[in-house]
C-alpha cells in the first residue's frame, strides 16, 4: 500500500513553499488574463465587421460570434481551473524534493550539536542536491580524524 502523507509534511518551509506557489499561480493567472483579453479583442472585431459589413443585428452570423466567444470563455475557464490545480501541486512537490534536503542538513547539524551523532547524513531518493551528503560526510570525517 502506497504510503499517505499529509500536505503539512509536503511543507517543511512553509513561506518559501507557499511563496513560491503563490507565485506561480500569481504569473499563470495574469497570462490567462491577457490571453482571455485578447480572445475578447478578437471576437470584438469580429462582431465590428459583421456591423461593417452591414448585418442585421439578429443575422446568423452575430449568433456565431457571440455563440463562439461564450464557448472559448468557457473552455478558457476550465483551463484557468485545471491549470491553478496543476500548478500548485507541481510546485509544492518540486519544492518538497529541494526543501527537503535543506530541512535534513539543518536537522542533522542540530542534533551533531546538540547530542552529537556517529551517523552519516543522507537524503531521500530523488531529492536534489544528492552530491551533499557525501562531501558533508566525508568533511565531517576529516574534522573528526584530528
Amino acid at each position: 500500500m502506497l504510503k499517505q502523507r499529509k500536505l503539512k509534511n509536503y511543507l517543511l518551509y512553509p513561506s518559501f513553499q507557499l511563496t513560491l506557489v503563490i507565485l506561480n499561480v500569481s504569473i499563470l493567472i495574469i497570462s490567462l488574463i491577457v490571453i482571455h483579453h485578447r480572445i475578447t479583442d478578437v471576437f470584438e472585431k469580429l462582431r465590428i465587421m459583421g456591423e461593417t459589413a452591414h448585418l442585421t443585428p439578429n443575422h446568423l452570423y452575430f449568433d456565431f460570434v457571440n455563440k463562439s466567444n461564450e464557448m472559448m470563455t468557457s473552455n478558457l475557464y476550465w483551463a484557468i481551473g485545471f491549470s491553478i490545480i496543476f500548478t500548485t501541486l507541481a510546485s509544492i512537490l518540486l519544492s518538497h524534493r529541494v526543501v527537503g534536503p535543506m530541512y535534513r542538513i539543518k536537522m542533522y547539524f542540530t542534533q551533531l550539536a546538540n547530542e552529537g551523532t556517529d551517523r552519516e547524513i543522507n537524503f531521500r531518493k530523488g531529492d536534489y542536491f544528492a552530491e551533499l551528503p557525501p562531501i558533508i560526510n566525508a568533511g565531517l570525517k576529516k574534522i573528526k580524524s584530528k
